[in-house]
């Protein structure tokens, strides 16, 4: 499961990475603003409907241990 997790924040981290790219390079003027804004909002979408990483509670820590 760890694995998993680790995978899915790492692909969070990708998306919002990729999505301030995407705004640098609309400030620089490598692309236009209405189609930089498309695909970040896209970006976001995607990231969004990642399942959420399980919080690990208290007990599951201890029982860990």
């Amino acid at each position: 499961m760890q694995n998993n997790d680790t995978d899915l924040a790492l692909r969070r981290q990708q998306l919002r990475v990729l999505g301030l790219n995407v705004t640098r390079w609309a400030m620089a003027g490598e692309l236009n603003g209405a189609d930089a804004l498309a695909v970040v909002e896209a970006i976001r979408a995607v990231r969004d409907a990642l399942p959420e990483a399980p919080v690990e509670t208290e007990e599951a820590s201890d029982a860990a241990a």
